[in-house]
């Protein structure tokens, strides 16, 4: 039996390949770095091609873009209410010590 190795296999590129690789007699071994190069990431879950076609846009698109726009709403209010920008935009920026 043929044996293939998938690297990147929670990409979205690996995922369409892990569904095609499903269908075919090959054995397939699955190798994801993303959990070593991306910490905290410890899980990586497989989805459909459409539940990752609903699951981008909202989670990309609609709730990152709100996210940070209310982000920038209250920051600029905090500069207008006579905070140095500069002193706003380091305290925001620090990690938290838990990390």
């Amino acid at each position: 039996m043929t044996t293939i190795t998938l690297h990147g296999a929670g990409g979205k590129m690996g995922c369409r390949l892990t569904d095609n690789f499903l269908k075919t007699p090959y054995e397939v071994h699955y190798l994801e770095i993303a959990t070593a190069m991306y910490a905290p990431v410890s899980r990586a879950h497989r989805v459909t091609l459409e539940q990752m076609a609903m699951l981008e846009p909202a989670l990309v698109e609609t709730l990152a873009q709100t996210c940070m726009e209310i982000v920038k709403e209250g920051h600029d209010r905090l500069v207008t209410a006579g905070i140095p920008r500069e002193a706003l935009r380091d305290i925001t920026a620090t990690k938290s010590p838990r990390t």
